[in-house]
């Protein structure tokens, strides 16, 4: 588990590209690209994965962050703001 309240925001953008590619086979270089954007390519069933891995990794509800904000917030850079706002 990270500990969110110690790393900055950019080891945690680092994590959660990490976990994507872990989890997608797919290295985002943009971090203000949105996750669901079709150039990707990433099967939407890949995301429950990355999603349960960055909840687990953060200690954080990343579903109820999704069901809460607009689908623009799903950028590596808005979720790692959201994972250190929950710190």
């Amino acid at each position: 588990m990270e500990d969110k309240n110690r790393i900055n925001i950019e080891e945690i953008e680092e994590t959660v590209q990490s976990i994507v590619e872990n989890y997608t086979g797919i290295h985002v270089n943009d971090r203000e690209l949105n996750l669901l954007d079709d150039t990707l390519g990433i099967p939407v069933v890949d995301w429950l994965y990355v999603i349960q891995e960055i909840e687990r990794r953060f200690q954080v509800n990343l579903a109820e962050m999704i069901a809460i904000e607009t689908f623009e917030f799903f950028t590596v850079k808005g979720i790692a703001e959201k994972i250190r706002e929950e710190g």
